[in-house]
């Protein structure tokens, strides 16, 4: 079995032949079925979690899709290792606040991307060079996703509630209107 269960407010990530999957069930948050891809909500709908179990998933909060950045590049999707790492930190220190963490972050990155930028217009500018002019455009090319993630995180409202007052509002009108 293959799965991201939770238990005592911790993630992680099981996989392998499971002696009592019965006895798991209640502990698990998304599994892998027949197919490779599977996609759970979290947190009153806030966090929507979705993986492929092939080594790698994505979070999507508040509808904004949580990127990871390396080497000066962006990755499509997550590491199921930063998965479960984002979770633990969204449990543990709430949504809002992880937003703003990721947020700071990103603004962090666009000042070193923009140091690097302008380091390789200054290098252009006194000869030609398409490796660099190459590199340029693909700094330009991050910086200008990283600006729209900078303001859909910018426009997005922090409520300011703590993480079970939406679970337990999503769960009483679940429990109470819908037949699920």
């Amino acid at each position: 079995m293959e799965a991201i269960v939770k238990k005592d407010n911790v993630y992680v990530y099981v996989d392998g032949d499971c002696s009592d999957e019965e006895g798991l069930k209640p502990y698990v948050v998304i599994k892998k079925i027949d197919q490779n891809y599977a996609e759970k909500q979290l947190y009153g709908r806030r966090v929507v979690l979705s993986t492929r179990f092939d080594e790698e998933g994505c979070i999507t909060i508040d509808g904004i899709s949580i990127k990871q950045f390396s080497y000066g590049e962006m990755e499509g999707s997550l590491p199921l290792e930063s998965v479960i790492a984002y979770l633990n930190q969204i449990e543990n220190l709430g949504v809002d606040t992880f937003l703003d963490n990721y947020k700071k972050a990103l603004q962090e990155l666009k000042v070193e991307l923009n140091g690097q930028a302008d380091k390789l217009e200054q290098e252009l500018a006194l000869h030609e060079d398409e490796n660099k002019e190459k590199q340029l455009t693909k700094l330009r090319t991050l910086l200008k996703t990283l600006i729209a993630l900078l303001f859909a995180l910018s426009v997005n409202m922090n409520a300011g509630l703590d993480n079970h007052v939406y679970v337990d509002t999503y769960e009483y009108f679940i429990n109470t209107y819908f037949n699920v």
